[in-house]
């Protein structure tokens, strides 16, 4: 069971934002939502922040389940051992939302995960960089600027972070693994999304009119999907044929609290 939930919503400048809360009681988690506000939103986006707090959600269920009082072990001077460090390093290796949470010591943690019940090589990287981060944030905040009390911090980010997976080069991977559809597979998807066609699965024209318009956008312009879905009618020029692909971060009018956004700059 899930003890935490992210809050997403729109705030009237069109920006949108999101805040961790307690799913038992309702209540805003300070210092999480803090980090998010003063170190994560000034220069990331919704996506993420959305993330970033994902992974304190997990960071906090881990203590939670080994009855850890993080702050009370900072104003302590008591962070974490070797034995936590690794056990929050596997930790982070679960999908939380397959897994049935039942309380458990630090070392009971080491059980045998089925494919389903783990998250890839890359999501733990992210959750171990941005928990350290995390940590970093709030143990200097609540603690005195000394210098051995700032080693010691110090050394549980490092810990954190020489957990972390190899991360893969993603443009060597990209190489090596050929990811495109053959000329089978064009033709195939082709027959499903033409309009008349028997394999079709959409009953209604409308629908089958937007989905072959959306995939020739796709295949013809390789658009990014956020891209595709932030298109407007105002976008096309049908007098030139050309289309504009805009960037409209945080836009009022668009009612998506989840907006999909342009990666690239205008073009």
């Amino acid at each position: 069971m899930l003890n935490y939930s992210t809050k997403s919503f729109i705030l009237e400048n069109g920006e949108r934002y999101c805040l961790l809360i307690d799913k038992e009681s309702g209540d805003l988690l300070f210092y999480p939502n803090l980090f998010i506000t003063s170190q994560v939103r000034p220069n990331s986006s919704y996506s993420t922040m959305v993330a970033k707090l994902n992974a304190i959600t997990v960071f906090l269920r881990f203590l939670d389940e080994n009855e850890i009082n993080l702050e009370d072990r900072i104003y302590k001077k008591v962070f974490f051992e070797t034995f936590e460090l690794d056990a929050l390093r596997d930790f982070c290796q679960f999908n939380l939302k397959m897994r049935d949470v039942k309380p458990k010591k630090v070392t009971k943690l080491h059980k045998k995960q089925t494919a389903g019940d783990r998250v890839t090589s890359n999501t733990v990287y992210m959750r171990l960089t941005d928990i350290a981060k995390y940590f970093d944030w709030l143990a200097r905040s609540l603690s005195k600027s000394s210098k051995e009390q700032s080693d010691s911090i110090q050394a549980i980010v490092r810990g954190l972070k020489a957990r972390r997976p190899v991360k893969k080069n993603r443009n060597i991977n990209s190489i090596q693994e050929e990811k495109s559809l053959n000329e089978k597979d064009i033709e195939l998807v082709n027959e499903v999304f033409r309009i008349d066609s028997e394999l079709n699965p959409f009953k209604n024209h409308s629908l089958k009119v937007r989905n072959n318009l959306m995939f020739k956008h796709l295949f013809h312009l390789g658009l990014r999907g956020g891209e595709l879905l932030n298109i407007r009618i105002r976008d096309i020029d049908f007098s030139s044929n050309q289309l504009l692909i805009p960037r409209r971060a945080d836009e009022k009018d668009d009612p998506r609290t989840y907006q999909p956004l342009v990666k690239t700059l205008d073009c």
